[in-house]
């Protein structure tokens, strides 16, 4: 190959390049022109973030559950801000269920039971009001018991607290505490029982029964005789015959004694 050809060969193929690369550089005009055809807008693309779905919180919360606190049944609503108290009502005689959502309705034991104020029917299988340990007396004490067990049984009663009753004495038939008095023995030690029908803090006081006698403290009786008794005491001189017992007068002269009739 001589060298003219070669130069032409040479020619030929480095204006074929040119020629392609100006035909690509006018397809990406043309293709560019397209896109935006309006020189008064923007060239940039603006592209907006993804909203997220909204979601009703109302519906999408739990349903608010009734609870049980200190015996007491809780019920609750839905309401904005969360969970709301509507009203409440007691179980007693019963206690809540396990779950604390609701109140017991029958009894296999005192554990359904609102104990020691309440206990369970094991007949009927029903809580009743009441306790089926009865408390006893201890002198001038009223002694409470409660159940050692969740099962209806007085053999399980153990002692809860003494009471004293004073200035009452303890009904053995109740086994609590009187509550008024027609005598002083229906008091406790120390304590009397006034016109009132109350029993009050003892103190020396005339035998309303016997006129004759003073009845001190301690309970105990002393005869006033040939006087009687008067003023919480016995008299120690008289005015008149009705200062003195029965059979004897007054000396109304210079003795003031009572004196034999």
């Amino acid at each position: 190959m001589n060298k003219r050809f070669r130069f032409e060969y040479i020619a030929a193929i480095f204006l074929m390049v040119s020629l392609s690369g100006i035909t690509h550089a006018a397809q990406s005009t043309v293709g560019a022109r397209a896109v935006n055809t309006n020189p008064a807008q923007s060239t940039s693309v603006t592209t907006k973030p993804l909203q997220q779905p909204v979601t009703n919180q109302a519906t999408s919360m739990k349903p608010c559950a009734n609870y049980c606190e200190k015996g007491m049944m809780v019920q609750q609503q839905l309401a904005p801000g969360g969970c709301k108290q509507t009203s409440s009502y007691s179980c007693f005689p019963y206690t809540c269920n396990y779950q604390g959502t609701l109140c017991h309705t029958s009894c296999s034991g005192n554990v359904q039971c609102a104990t020691p104020n309440a206990y369970c029917n094991m007949a009927t299988k029903q809580c009743v009001a009441g306790n089926n340990c009865p408390s006893k007396c201890e002198g001038d004490n009223t002694v409470g018991y409660i159940p050692t067990s969740m099962m209806p049984n007085s053999s399980t009663c153990k002692k809860d607290k003494t009471t004293s009753c004073f200035p009452y004495s303890c009904d053995p038939q109740s086994g609590s505490c009187r509550n008024n008095c027609t005598s002083d023995q229906q008091c406790a030690a120390g304590a009397m029982c006034s016109e009132t029908k109350s029993c009050v803090p003892a103190y020396n006081h005339c035998d309303k029964n016997n006129p004759n006698y003073l009845i001190l403290v301690d309970r105990s009786k002393v005869a006033c005789d040939p006087y009687l008794c008067r003023g919480n005491a016995c008299l120690t001189n008289c005015d008149k015959a009705a200062d003195c017992i029965e059979g004897f007068v007054c000396d109304t002269g210079y003795s003031r004694t009572c004196v034999p009739k």
